[in-house]
């Protein structure tokens, strides 16, 4: 029996690769409604659960106000909203979650050396940083989508710096 711990991890990375997967089927579909309904739904389910567990399993804040600004953003979604930049923002997103969370796997199994770390950290930091700017940007007449998306991009940096202390720490 795994502990709760371990799925809840589970739970994470089956949701960070179905919506980054999403992302990127809903850019190279036709059918973008659909795949944005999608994303929308298992979106804000994910992160209603996720807010839940977090608070209850283990007294954890501090993802709340990301959960929170995600669920509001993915909300105010709707058939007129700019399907690529979405699906984009999506694919970025969950894609550097899952860096993320492998490393969290990793760390957790005594098993992250500095080399994976840093690769890790790099491709978190090129989504995060470099790629979500440019549709936070493109994104400016959605304005929820907008300042949610520079809310998660403020998170992110504080994020990118812990990690990158943590690296430069080992590194020493």
């Amino acid at each position: 029996m795994f502990p709760i711990y371990k799925k809840m991890i589970a739970y994470n990375i089956c949701f960070n690769i179905i919506s980054s997967t999403l992302g990127m089927c809903g850019l190279l579909h036709e059918n973008q409604l659909f795949y944005l309904q999608l994303l929308k739904s298992s979106s804000v389910f994910y992160f209603f659960t996720d807010s839940i567990m977090e608070v209850k399993l283990y007294s954890r804040y501090s993802y709340i106000p990301h959960h929170i600004v995600s669920m509001i953003s993915c909300l105010s979604l709707n058939e007129n909203s700019p399907y690529n930049y979405v699906f984009v923002t999506f694919f970025l997103a969950e894609s550097s979650s899952l860096s993320a969370n492998i490393r969290h796997v990793l760390k957790t199994k005594e098993k992250l050396h500095i080399e994976m770390d840093t690769i890790l950290y790099m491709y978190f930091f090129f989504c995060r940083i470099i790629g979500l700017p440019y549709v936070i940007y493109n994104v400016k007449n959605e304005l929820l989508f907008y300042y949610g998306g520079i809310c998660i991009y403020l998170m992110s940096l504080y994020w990118c710096f812990k990690w990158m202390k943590i690296i430069t720490k080992k590194k020493n």
